[in-house]
């Protein structure tokens, strides 16, 4: 998690240098898997890295925004380049005053279970299979139309004034 929390604090370094006076970043670094279920069998499945960064500069009250998928080095700080500039050209928020500062924040548990973060896409396929077996017992010819999709990541945000969290996150969604 520090060579993201690391990578971070370089972007939100490179749009204070382009000029934005308050500057956030997050950056997300994870794997997915989909599993998409027609007529009670396994229709697809795939798995991909995925990752993100997402810089927000504001310069005078005017907001800048960029996002990449890229996550090379080049990538990030190009991404933090283009978000100052971006707020160079926006239209000022008269309500804006800052961004938020370091201070205590409640830690939500339950968010990240390792169990979860170790299942492959065989493990999501047979988890949805029972969940077909179990309907198909109810109601024997119901079709079981829907998906399944797994998130893994860790995430990271900085900003300008000294925020810097990191936490790993996981997901499960079921839709049938």
């Amino acid at each position: 998690m520090s060579d993201l929390l690391e990578l971070a604090q370089k972007a939100c370094q490179v749009a204070l240098k382009n000029e934005a006076q308050f500057v956030d970043v997050e950056l997300t670094s994870g794997r997915s898997i989909s599993i998409n279920v027609e007529k009670s069998g396994i229709h697809d499945s795939s798995e991909k890295k995925v990752t993100g960064v997402s810089v927000r500069s504001i310069t005078k009250g005017a907001t800048g925004f960029s996002h990449s998928s890229g996550f090379s080095v080049d990538d990030v700080l190009e991404t933090a380049e283009r978000s100052a500039a971006a707020a160079k050209l926006a239209q000022p928020d008269p309500d804006f005053v800052t961004l938020p500062e370091p201070s205590e924040y409640q830690q939500v548990s339950g968010l990240y279970d390792e169990k979860i973060a170790q299942m492959s896409a065989g493990d999501l396929i047979q988890l949805f299979v029972k969940e077909i077996d179990a309907a198909r017992e109810i109601f024997p010819e119901v079709r079981v139309q829907g998906g399944m999709r797994l998130g893994v990541s860790e995430r990271v945000l900085v900003n300008s004034l000294g925020i810097e969290l990191a936490s790993p996150l996981n997901t499960v969604q079921i839709m049938a």
